[in-house]
């Protein structure tokens, strides 16, 4: 009789602890089980297994810290799908559509904040001298899809004036950091120049709107137009961006 109670109690124990712990919020990022590369990957033979494949199990996705969402999107192994499409921030909603972790992340309402610290912490220079081509590729594509996911129109929107604000300070001073390094082309800093003006129609910057206006490159630019800025384009946007920082200190 004793050992039956004691092995109830312990049945319930367990019970109560997986479902205790099913609760709690998980504060690492996701590790991908399969990835391209593995011996495995081979037996997928569509693009839809290969996607199905990568997704975050539902029981994972809603318990993630939004730090550890962010991260284990920064790690999804077709991130770099994007530079597919001629309009990258265009491409980046390709890659969002099929991939749930990216669609939590949107839909969570403390991600531009959380986005906005991660950027903020992201050193433009801070690869390793050692690192391969490829690691390397992987370091800019993770920095310029954070640009791309700060772009978002619901990310914008959650951010208040002076979290925008400090957000195109960061992109102006990160454009001149990759500007200066030989690791990035200047076709890199379209994405930031892409954020810079979004941030500025959002603060309804004059001097940048009436710019834009008058030349109307920028506008339509954004209005989706599937093309890329040019170099010309890319510093005057920057250079307005600087101006809206100085004067708003």
């Amino acid at each position: 009789m004793k050992t039956t109670v004691f092995r109830l109690c312990l049945v319930i124990m367990c019970i109560t602890l997986i479902q205790s712990s099913s609760g709690q919020t998980i504060t690492t990022p996701y590790n991908y089980p399969l990835r391209p590369g593995m011996p495995q990957w081979r037996n997928l033979r569509s693009q839809a297994q290969k996607l199905a494949a990568l997704q975050v199990p539902d029981s994972v996705l809603g318990r993630m810290s939004t730090e550890a969402l962010i991260n284990t999107c920064l790690d999804y192994p077709f991130l770099f799908l994007y530079t597919a499409y001629s309009d990258s921030l265009g491409g980046m909603a390709h890659v969002i559509a099929g991939f749930n972790g990216l669609q939590e992340l949107i839909r969570r309402k403390d991600a531009g904040l959380q986005l906005l610290k991660t950027y903020q912490a992201y050193d433009p220079l801070g690869y390793g001298a050692n690192w391969t081509l490829v690691e390397k590729g992987d370091f800019v594509i993770r920095l310029t899809v954070l640009e791309l996911l700060l772009s978002h129109d619901s990310i914008l929107t959650q951010l208040n004036s002076d979290g925008r604000l400090e957000l195109l300070a960061q992109v102006v001073q990160k454009a001149k950091t990759r500007a200066n390094d030989r690791l990035y082309s200047f076709p890199n800093l379209e994405a930031s120049a892409r954020l810079a003006g979004r941030i500025m129609l959002k603060e309804n910057f004059t001097e940048y709107v009436n710019a834009a206006i008058a030349n109307n490159r920028q506008l339509r630019f954004f209005d989706g137009e599937r093309r890329h800025l040019d170099a010309d384009e890319i510093n005057e946007m920057l250079r307005h961006a600087g101006n809206l920082i100085d004067q708003k200190h």
